[in-house]
């Protein structure tokens, strides 16, 4: 029987594209959804209906089927969340519960989206809340952690997010001259980045992996 990924944030961006290369890999694939009826059935896929307030609640069950590796694809906007709590609460408490779930499930890897310049110890409140999420799941006790840190994300968003609907052309306008240490800020399409997160939690080297662009769209395409 193949391995089993816990996937949470299945409907998002990334979250979907991991699911799909997931299974095209082989993987098997229990995706936290608080509805199920959105996510489409298929082969080795099972929906499974979330309350993400109280994802302890899903430990024995989720134990009984030994899954190796937990990803998680949670976020939202502030716009979107109505508040800096309530924008937390997704991207930093979501995180930290899910990771903790993983490790009570008996999961050994797990791997997160998080964002370039995260930092716990940051003065700018969207940075300080990814920072804190990435001490939790570091924190967790994973064998193998990979974090990917895209700067901003490229593919068919189902929610608009005004800020990138500015800032993309933008960036992607100035890409080739993001060279060196600059690179890191370039676009990368969330297709990319969820087939790199999941080429990683395929590794067996222990530790913490953090990756950006370049080492991202490499994992990606190996």
């Amino acid at each position: 029987m193949s391995d089993l990924m816990v996937v949470a944030g299945a409907t998002g961006l990334v979250g979907s594209f991991a699911i799909s290369t997931a299974l095209q890999r082989g993987w098997r694939v229990a995706a936290l959804v608080r509805d199920p009826g959105k996510v489409p059935q298929r082969d080795g896929l099972e929906a499974i209906a979330t309350n993400f307030d109280a994802l302890a609640d899903l430990s024995d069950r989720l134990k009984s089927a030994a899954p190796t590796a937990f990803l998680c694809a949670l976020g939202t906007t502030i716009r979107t969340a109505g508040s800096q709590q309530a924008f937390a609460r997704v991207d930093r408490d979501y995180v930290a519960a899910f990771a903790q779930l993983g490790v009570a499930a008996g999961a050994k890897k797990f791997g997160m989206v998080s964002s370039i310049g995260a930092d716990a110890a940051s003065s700018n409140f969207y940075l300080r809340t990814k920072g804190e999420a990435e001490a939790a799941v570091r924190a967790a006790g994973y064998a193998h952690v990979e974090i990917a840190r895209p700067s901003f994300l490229t593919g068919p968003r189902a929610e608009k997010r005004i800020g990138e609907k500015i800032a993309v052309p933008v960036s992607t306008a100035l890409a080739p001259l993001l060279i060196g240490p600059l690179a890191v800020y370039r676009p990368i399409a969330a297709a990319t980045v969820a087939r790199a997160l999941v080429a990683g939690l395929e590794q067996s080297d222990d530790g913490v992996f953090v990756r950006h662009f370049l080492e991202l769209r490499a994992l990606a395409n190996a």
